[in-house]
């Protein structure tokens, strides 16, 4: 498939980057690998231009390697996609290796599905193609955190409350109004007292820590690429 095609093409280019940092690989890793509280300069470096809720989350230790090797993909991707004309490569196979890593966190897997539901939405919106793969994934991990028993703990906990909400509001925006994923989020929202159509502020500093949502001010310019793009066969 031309999607993995896609991911692997980055996946090798930022091996490459990586070990010019002098970061070892650890995407196909068994066990996950978290960073020290005071991380390799190396890792710093690479960290220090995500969004500063990624980064925050980062440097608490609170994400591993293997995640931040996600992340790192992803945001090229969407920095490259949202800033310049297309056609930009399609990323719905991105969540597969990350999603399917045994023993992430709540906090990671949920930050992972928000990701994977805004690059379905892309797709969705750019060549009006869906991926249904992708799409059962979500789905599928939604049902994993709803049985990990954690919305309320991490929901509540000071480091990790930006993320949820975010989280939250993200798979809101980029899931289909049926499915089951929408109305998990759409009810951790409203557990937490905010309303799809008010906490503006909030969610404009949400946005800042991590990146804009479809529909939000913050967007709008992206999505103008995003819309405009040259169709591709």
């Amino acid at each position: 498939m031309f999607e993995s095609a896609d991911v692997l093409r980055r996946q090798q280019t930022q091996r490459l980057r990586d070990e010019a940092l002098g970061l070892h690989d650890r995407t196909h890793d068994s066990v996950l690998e978290y960073p020290p509280r005071v991380p390799p300069e190396a890792l710093q470096v690479k960290i220090s231009r995500y969004p500063a809720g990624v980064t925050t989350l980062a440097l608490n230790s609170r994400l591993s390697i293997q995640f931040l090797s996600f992340f790192d993909i992803f945001y090229d991707w969407f920095t490259a996609a949202t800033t310049t004309p297309g056609p930009h490569e399609s990323m719905t196979e991105l969540g597969h290796d990350i999603l399917g890593a045994k023993g992430l966190s709540f906090t990671e897997r949920l930050l992972a599905v928000a990701v994977q539901a805004y690059i379905n939405w892309v797709e969705r919106a750019r060549r009006k193609w869906t991926n249904f793969s992708s799409e059962h994934a979500v789905e599928v991990q939604i049902g994993v955190l709803k049985k990990s028993g954690r919305p309320g703990t991490d929901a509540q906990a000071d480091d990790t409350r930006d993320a949820f909400l975010w989280s939250c509001l993200m798979i809101r925006d980029t899931t289909v109004l049926e499915s089951g994923a929408r109305a998990w989020a759409d009810e951790q929202l409203r557990e937490l007292g905010v309303d799809a159509k008010g906490d503006l502020e909030l969610q404009a500093k949400l946005d800042g820590l991590f990146f804009a949502r479809p529909g939000s001010k913050h967007a709008e310019y992206a999505e103008g690429f995003l819309m405009h793009e040259t169709p591709l066969g």
